[in-house]
């Protein structure tokens, strides 16, 4: 039996003593840089039988005193501790908790296992999880089962049967609570929508949430990985004695939960002594019996630092633009390496804009620039309290287009997530992948819930993607002839010419295997079929294998959808049929062989490939030009993550052209002054950008209609839906 301990009072030095109940987090009570001590007390009644004090969390430091005498004393957030209760058996006695909390100079950040919720936000100080009298031979730790999971080659088995990780990253970031300790509605509401959206797992990213949600995750048939809070520590932390045993006591406090899949020492641990992570690889295998262990979740190979890494499975964490992701997976699958599981720990992220407008209406305390609400502390990023005073979305939202830019945002960040999870599961060597993240927070906004805790998503928007069996297209190649001999090259997948044959490979990602019949469909956007087949039915073993092999032999100019089906599974794409432009009426300043077998005039507008100082001679002649800039005159921007488009092309379409710069406004000016024609914002600084712009008759841009990234087709002459845009580019500079 137990008997919660909830009613105390909190004194934090100025001379008040306030009420609160345990689970408690002193949050904007005090000011957030302050570390206290606090000093909690509270009367309790005190069972004769023989019991102890638990305490289930304490952030960070505190001495416990019993009627004045010294208790006990305990220094982590994570781990839970007991406190004798011998001398006090039926007594009403009074109970004192003073403490400090971590990220000032008694216990600082790099020094302690403060995971990262100091660097979402800011560290949290208090008894933040329940402290109840419990029996006094209740254990801290529980016996441990016989693991459920195992590795078989290359990949991960639960039970005996493949399991395909499909995760969430969970920072443990809950506004609400002032900690991380959600309540239990909180925690069942959580798991219930990430699983409607696919996921089967739950990745603790840095933190250790409270027992009760590895229990409701187990509940519902869900896994859970754990990471332990090691990051970016200070050199002093691997020679800690204390931090030795903080660690051990809290692998061994939740070792005994059935559900745990996977098990990670720290995250971009590679600069850490090469004998301490081996040691703790080991020891958290010993510990838990779970043979799915890293010592260090992202790679050395991703993350440089020492190269030498220990453990069962690799584990990578890939964020980068959606074009560059085919050949990423190509350069981490295993090849002649050892066979383990590949997982990819972190990865997909795509930073949402945000609603501003509610944001600066009700201004929460993350959100402000006050330090004693919202200090920076350890953050390196610390936007909103930057923008949010003076940012034209969040006060002037209906003249901006906020809502219309949110609507936007939300489309490409399906397409983002959509299309880079179809690439890896592409892949069978990848076992699995951890989407980032949650929910958004102050230091991104990339999460399945809003800041609000809101679902982003409905289920149908990810049911074709996110699940145990996925349709995928298989990458054209088109390793074209280049100055001397092939490169990598590959087709467009959802651009073509009219009159030109659609040729489409599609295959299946199944983790246990499958049968049944392709049947695909090609419509147009009422829904009437253009043309349609079915292929033979086949039987599919575990992996990603072709399964069928769509072709068209023309479509007119137009939009079209792709809709394929293989028993239960389905999948959907969007396609373009391009008429080809004529550039008869435009030509080039000079040669550039990406623009080879594309027809140019010997005279209209000029397409300048590149730059050279003359053409602002042409723009202050006035002639018209068409300046496709790359490298001087651009500054680095990603294009897909961290940002949405105002106006926005079609994200298939995008993909053939995006570029990797925006135009510097220092030099654009140079040339006069520039007029605005399609912006890039960036939704975490909210700095804005031209991707495209006017000075008088010469239009300047940074995309790339010859493509050459990536998985964009290397050469103008191949790129329909990049000829399509500088075809749209010489019109605009024809126009006075």
């Amino acid at each position: 039996m137990s008997l919660q301990v909830t009613r105390w009072t909190v004194d934090y030095g100025e001379g008040q003593v306030r009420e609160v109940r345990v689970p408690h987090a002193w949050r904007q009570e005090v000011d957030v840089r302050w570390e206290g001590p606090a000093v909690y007390k509270t009367l309790v009644d005190i069972p004769v039988r023989p019991c102890k004090l638990r305490f289930h969390g304490v952030s960070y430091h505190c001495e416990v005193e019993i009627d004045g005498k010294l208790a006990g004393t305990h220094s982590g957030i994570w781990d839970a501790f007991d406190v004798s209760l011998d001398e006090f058996k039926g007594r009403r006695v009074e109970i004192s908790v003073k403490v400090t909390k971590n990220g000032g100079l008694a216990f600082p950040v790099t020094e302690t296992l403060s995971g990262f919720l100091p660097y979402v936000f800011h560290t949290f100080g208090g008894i933040f999880r329940p402290v109840e009298i419990v029996d006094v031979n209740t254990p801290l730790t529980h016996r441990i089962a016989k693991s459920r999971y195992q590795i078989s080659g290359n990949r991960i088995q639960c039970d005996k049967k493949p399991l395909e990780i499909r995760g969430n990253l969970h920072w443990g970031w809950y506004p609400e609570t002032g900690s991380p300790h959600p309540t239990s509605d909180m925690i069942d509401r959580e798991i219930e929508y990430v699983q409607s959206l696919g996921f089967n797992t739950v990745k603790f990213c840095l933190w250790l949430p409270p027992h009760y949600y590895l229990e409701a995750l187990a509940r519902k048939g869900m896994h859970a990985w754990v990471e332990l809070p090691f990051w970016k520590p200070s050199a002093k932390m691997f020679e800690d004695p204390h931090i030795e045993r903080e660690l051990e006591a809290i692998v061994r406090q939740y070792a005994h939960h059935p559900n745990i899949a996977a098990w990670t020492v720290g995250c971009e641990l590679s600069n850490g002594p090469v004998d301490w992570r081996d040691r703790w690889t080991r020891k958290v295998e010993a510990l838990t019996g779970c043979p799915v262990v890293k010592d260090n979740s992202g790679g050395a190979e991703m993350y440089g630092g020492d190269p030498r890494e220990f453990g069962s499975f690799e584990d990578f964490h890939p964020y980068g633009e959606v074009h560059h992701y085919p050949g990423l997976f190509d350069s981490l699958s295993l090849g002649a390496r050892t066979h383990k599981p590949i997982l990819l720990g972190e990865t997909n992220d795509y930073d949402f804009h945000r609603d501003l407008a509610q944001v600066a209406e009700i201004m929460p305390f993350w959100a402000s620039a006050m330090g004693e609400l919202n200090d920076q502390g350890v953050r390196w990023q610390y936007d909103i309290p930057k923008f949010i005073h003076s940012n034209r979305f969040a006060h002037e939202p209906d003249t901006n287009h906020h809502q219309a830019l949110m609507a936007a945002s939300h489309e490409k960040g399906l397409f983002v997530r959509k299309r880079v999870t179809e690439h890896l599961r592409a892949h069978s060597d990848i076992g699995g992948y951890i989407l980032t993240g949650l929910r958004d927070t102050p230091i991104s906004s990339s999460g399945i819930l809003t800041d609000w805790a809101r679902p982003r998503f409905s289920p149908c928007e990810f049911a074709d993607w996110n699940a145990d069996e996925v349709l995928f297209l298989i990458p054209s190649r088109d390793p074209m002839w280049t100055r001397g001999g092939n490169r990598v090259g590959y087709r467009d997948l959802f651009n073509y010419f009219s009159q030109q044959p659609i040729h489409i490979k599609v295959g299946i990602a199944t983790p246990e295997g499958t049968k049944g019949a392709l049947i695909w469909r090609v419509t147009k956007p009422g829904g009437e079929v253009v043309t349609q087949g079915v292929s033979n039915q086949i039987a599919v073993p575990h992996g990603s294998h072709e399964v069928a092999q769509v072709y068209v032999e023309s479509l007119t100019a137009g939009e079209y959808a792709l809709d394929v089906s293989f028993g239960d599974v389905h999948n959907r794409w969007k396609l373009f049929v391009h008429d080809r432009p004529d550039f008869t009426g435009a030509h080039l300043l000079w040669p550039d062989d990406r623009y080879d077998g594309v027809k140019f005039g010997s005279e209209g507008v000029a397409v300048a490939v590149g730059w050279r100082d003359s053409v602002w001679a042409r723009t202050k002649a006035g002639l018209p030009t068409v300046v496709l800039v790359d490298g001087e005159g651009g500054k680095a921007a990603p294009f897909w993550r961290e940002s949405i488009t105002t106006p926005a092309d079609p994200w298939e379409q995008a993909l053939a052209f995006c570029p990797d710069q925006v135009l510097d406004l220092k030099w654009l000016e140079k040339g006069g002054k520039p007029t605005w024609l399609q912006t890039r914002i960036d939704t975490r600084t909210y700095e804005e950008a031209p991707y495209i712009a006017r000075v008088g008759s010469t239009v300047l841009t940074t995309y790339r209609p010859h493509g050459g990234h990536g998985s964009q087709p290397i050469y103008a002459n191949g790129n329909p839906a990049g000829l399509s845009l500088l075809a749209d580019l010489i019109k605009i500079a024809a126009t006075n």
